[in-house]
Parts: structure tokens; C-alpha cells; sequence
């Protein structure tokens, strides 16, 4: 993890513990972890180029993107060799009443906000596909959390094809698209490397 020390943020320890107290099933902690290690790096080299982005902040919102997504999806269904249990049920349905009809980036302002009003802002705009003004940390997660699927970075395209076959009740996706190019195309304009060298630009660092 990375973090700074003139924002109030939570430690380490505080989201791994976050994890622990929703009971997030491990395929979505690992791909938050996934996310959390490439946007690092991404954000790194745009501070190669000159780029005023906050490591700690890009961090912490990726690592914390999607704690709240097995409240937000109703009917929630494991991946293969996942096993969800009646307590982690349980748990997720008291939580769906209490932000009943929220998506995960809403729930996690409504959580963060008292005591980590700046972290909940971003947690909300960096997950919500068609807020236009994003900062650069919240360009960054956004981006990459679509770059990576489970843990493997793949091509925006085709991640996008992927979730909208999974979501196909879904009517915005040409509306997501145009968001999300506009953002690789304006971060990749900053670096000296292309979106399909991402992978192999973090092997040789």
C-alpha cells in the first residue's frame, strides 16, 4: 500500500479490516488489490511526466472501489470456487435495506463521508461511468478498473464487451465507452508508452 500523510485517509490495516468487517468474498478483494498495484504504477509514471497526482489517494480509492458490490448486486452469485456463506448473506441484506438502492460507489460515500469526507468524494466519482469531471486520481482508478478483469489487465475493449454481455439490462454502455477512451486517451497522451504495452511496461519496472 501507499499512502500520505497530509490527508486523512484510512491505513492499511483500517481497509484491510474493511474486507474482514463486510465480509467481502476474496475473488473482489483480489481483484481490488489487482486494481489498487496497476493504478500505483500508472500513477507513478504520470508523475514521471510531470503530472501532480496523489499516490495515497489512488491507492486507497483503489483499493476500496468495490467493498461495497456485494451489497449493491441483489442477487448476488459467487464465482466458481467461491463459497458464500448464510452470515455473509445476511450480512449484505441488512446492509441493502439500510442503502437500499444504491450502487457501491454511493454506499461507500454514504459510509466514508463523516470520516473520510475527501476519500468518499472520490470513492464516488471515480465509480460512477458517466461523471465527467473526474480528478486525476479518480480518472486513474476509473480506468483501470475497467483495464482489469479478476486480476488480469486486458484491453478496454474487450473488458467492456465482457461486463456488457454480463450486464446486458444495462443501456449506457456507448455512453461508458466514449467516457472511458476520452480518459485513456488523455492519459496515454502523457506517457511514452500505449495502453496495449501496460502489462508489459509493469513486468520490466
Amino acid at each position: 500500500f501507499y499512502f500520505i500523510f497530509n490527508m486523512d485517509l484510512p491505513t492499511e490495516e483500517e481497509c484491510l479490516q474493511y474486507f474482514e468487517e463486510f465480509k467481502v468474498p476474496r475473488n473482489i478483494k483480489e481483484h481490488c488489490i489487482a486494481v489498487r498495484d496497476v493504478a500505483v504504477f500508472l500513477a507513478k509514471e504520470l508523475k514521471k511526466s510531470e503530472v501532480a497526482v496523489n499516490i495515497g489517494l489512488v491507492s486507497t480509492i483503489a483499493v476500496l472501489h468495490d467493498l461495497f458490490k456485494p451489497v449493491a448486486i441483489i442477487n448476488f452469485k459467487p464465482y466458481p470456487g467461491i463459497t458464500i456463506t448464510a452470515d455473509q448473506l445476511n450480512l449484505w441484506a441488512d446492509l441493502r435495506k439500510k442503502y437500499s438502492g444504491k450502487y457501491e460507489n454511493e454506499i461507500a460515500y454514504d459510509f466514508f463521508k463523516d470520516k473520510f469526507p475527501l476519500l468518499a468524494v472520490s470513492l464516488r466519482d471515480a465509480c460512477d461511468p458517466e461523471h465527467r469531471e473526474k480528478t486525476w486520481e479518480e480518472k486513474i482508478v476509473h480506468y483501470i478498473d475497467w483495464r482489469i478483469s479478476e486480476e488480469r489487465i486486458i484491453s478496454l475493449i474487450e473488458r467492456m464487451n465482457i461486463l456488457e454481455k454480463r450486464y446486458p439490462h444495462e443501456k449506457r454502455w456507448n455512453v461508458f465507452r466514449e467516457i472511458a477512451i476520452s480518459i485513456e486517451e488523455e492519459i496515454f497522451s502523457k506517457l511514452d508508452f500505449t495502453p496495449g504495452r501496460l502489462g508489459e511496461r509493469m513486468k520490466n519496472e
